[in-house]
């Protein structure tokens, strides 16, 4: 393949000369005030899609009257594209075909030396391990624990929406679980009485008085929290560790107060 436009490797990337390409599309507008207005109709970024430099590819100091442009390939795709002409189609075709080989020969020198890519994947892999424990040690902090669910006893007694609310980020209120179980089909509308079915699940709340709730509010029984964890896991409102962590903490509670 005939090199129509010169392209130049810097850090990995692949770089064309934004003159260059001006001067090969042939564009009748100078190129100071094309470059710009391509700048601002397409929101190209600077330093991202194109940097600014000197003849020989260098970073020129900063204030330097004459500058050149650098473009990635991608960045040159466009303004190809945008011309709107054969010296663009041209020029595009050709950007995809140097693509192509470097893709090609990245693949090459990954079967000819392939530790050095190996190396950097496991790396990359002990880094996003400690990442991830630092997430989950972060989690921790930032997770209520759940110390105390409150059941007098497993026959018949119930914890508030509020006290399983708090313990899941992602619900935070009662006022949000119920929405979502009443969107769910478990509960009425009213937020009081449990659908057919569900009644073991969600029940008038009693407290550890032993009276009901004043305003008939609704609880949850020590099956409905594990009913509800199991739901709301399946919608992805909390994961499968939070889930076995809580459901872990309501048997070492209930068999402690049975």
């Amino acid at each position: 393949m005939n090199e129509l436009i010169t392209i130049t490797e810097k850090d990995g990337k692949q770089l064309v000369d934004a003159r260059e390409l001006h001067e090969f599309l042939e564009v009748a507008t100078k190129f100071p005030v094309w470059f710009q207005n391509r700048i601002e109709k397409y929101e190209f970024v600077k330093n991202q899609d194109y940097v600014i430099l000197s003849k020989n590819l260098e970073k020129i100091p900063k204030g330097r009257p004459s500058i050149d442009y650098a473009l990635t390939l991608d960045m040159a795709k466009e303004l190809c594209m945008v011309e709107n002409n054969e010296k663009g189609r041209q020029a595009r075709k050709y950007f995809i075909e140097i693509e192509k080989r470097y893709k090609n020969q990245e693949l090459a020198n990954l079967l000819d030396n392939p530790l050095p890519y190996i190396k950097t994947l496991i790396n990359y892999s002990e880094q996003l391990q400690i990442k991830n424990t630092e997430l989950e040690e972060e989690n921790k902090k930032l997770l209520p624990k759940a110390k105390t669910w409150e059941f007098v006893s497993q026959e018949g007694n119930c914890i508030t929406f509020t006290t399983l609310a708090k313990m899941i980020p992602a619900i935070e209120t009662a006022a949000r679980l119920k929405q979502l179980l009443k969107n769910w089909n478990y509960i009425f509308s009213n937020g009081t009485v449990a659908r057919k079915g569900y009644e073991q699940y969600y029940r008038p709340y009693i407290g550890k008085d032993k009276k009901p709730s004043l305003n008939g509010n609704l609880g949850i029984t020590p099956a409905g929290v594990e009913f509800t964890l199991d739901r709301l896991e399946k919608k992805h409102y909390i994961s499968m560790k939070r889930r076995r962590e809580l459901e872990s903490s309501l048997r070492e509670e209930l068999a402690e107060v049975i």
